[in-house]
């Protein structure tokens, strides 16, 4: 487990698509995808036999929090890897993987709400840039949309 040394309720779990244990090939793949992000289904419904995936335990962010937040976010398109890089560090929570890295956050001087160190992203880019750009507009849309009833 990679511990940010951040905790807060109001926590949910989601994987990268790309992860390698997850059975990207099979019939229905993304919908399943779907369905576990929304709790629907576990993860291990969507591995390889004898796999498992890293779990990203995101935070919902409060909308103070998810404000403060977009005042960093550039908004052009040839910034979205970077915006995606901040909205991905103000959600996260922790990665639940083979690994015992720790990482403390940093507190936002304005909100107090601890941020992730920029050495996450970079560990994380260091496997794949999809990773954090997928899960940090995740996280955003999870912000910004109704939850489903």
């Amino acid at each position: 487990m990679i511990n940010l040394g951040i905790t807060i309720s109001g926590t949910y779990e989601t994987v990268w698509s790309g992860d390698p244990a997850l059975d990207s090939e099979a019939e229905g793949f993304e919908r399943k995808l779907e369905q576990a992000r929304d709790g629907a289904i576990k993860w291990g419904e969507l591995c390889k036999p004898d796999h498992q995936p890293s779990v990203f335990v995101m935070r919902n962010l409060p909308g103070h929090v998810f404000r403060r937040m977009v005042r960093d976010l550039d908004g052009s398109s040839m910034a979205a890897q970077s915006d995606a890089a901040i909205i991905f560090r103000w959600a996260i929570d922790s990665i639940r993987d083979t690994s015992n890295h720790t990482y403390p956050g940093v507190a936002d001087k304005d909100t107090g709400w601890t941020v992730a160190d920029p050495k996450v992203v970079d560990m994380l880019d260091a496997y794949d840039r999809r990773i954090v750009n997928e899960l940090g507009w995740l996280a955003y849309t999870r912000s910004v949309t109704p939850p489903k009833s």
